[in-house]
């Protein structure tokens, strides 16, 4: 089961932390109540493990060379230096740029993962438009960690400094290797069926005027 969701907590905050863990128990407690009360077959249900502490969703970002904004992500835009991408379904939905791999003010470091240069938050719901949630699935990270190991070692090749390493020779290391980032591949996967029956471009355009229409109304972004 879902174990629960619990908002306004901080996850580098230990009391909040202890209080996340307290009140997230007490929900799945309350999940076994009501699957034993009113879903046929689990009347003898119970607890077998739970996790060891509570999953923190989101924490602290690198402050990049370029931060990705939750209208990157809806206006799917371009970038001359995309090397990673957010994948849904096994479709580039929209690109992640090199510099937010590389942070603002120090050298000799690249960024992978969840700490990457993003907006917190996300396209599809919350209090606050962003981006993060919108990249934070295994297979994306799979793309930002590539791609940070692939200029690691192109810096150690030619001896450059992160921030100073030529974007397109990375870009074709990549290619190469069959990462989704050349506008010719996107295209041709933009025609593909998914599952549902609908075209990839149409149906991921599709949700992302709807994310765009209900951040209009929430006075987030002006058309």
């Amino acid at each position: 089961m879902w174990g629960g969701t619990v908002e306004g907590v901080d996850g580098t905050n230990v009391d909040d932390l202890t209080r996340a863990e307290a009140e997230v128990r007490e929900q799945f407690v309350s999940e076994l109540t009501f699957l034993q009360k009113h879903i046929p077959g689990f009347e003898q249900a119970r607890i077998e493990d739970a996790g060891v502490t509570i999953g923190v969703r989101d924490t602290r970002h690198n402050i990049g060379e370029h931060t990705l904004t939750g209208q990157d992500v809806l206006n799917r835009r371009l970038f001359s230096d995309g090397v990673a991408y957010n994948v849904k379904v096994g479709f580039p939905v929209n690109d992640i740029p090199y510099r937010c791999l590389v942070p603002a003010s120090i050298d000799g470091l690249l960024l992978a993962g969840n700490c990457i240069s993003v907006m917190p938050g996300s396209t599809f719901m919350g209090l606050q438009l962003g981006s993060y949630n919108n990249i934070k699935d295994i297979p994306s990270m799979w793309t930002n960690g590539e791609a940070a190991g692939a200029a690691a070692a192109l810096c150690v090749q030619h001896q450059a400094q992160p921030r100073r390493l030529n974007v397109q020779d990375l870009q074709a290391v990549l290619r190469d290797r069959g990462a989704l980032i050349s506008s010719e591949r996107i295209a041709e996967l933009e025609t593909v069926r998914l599952p549902s029956g609908k075209i990839a471009k149409e149906y991921f355009g599709g949700t992302m005027a709807d994310c765009r229409t209900y951040w209009v109304s929430r006075g987030e972004i002006v058309d």
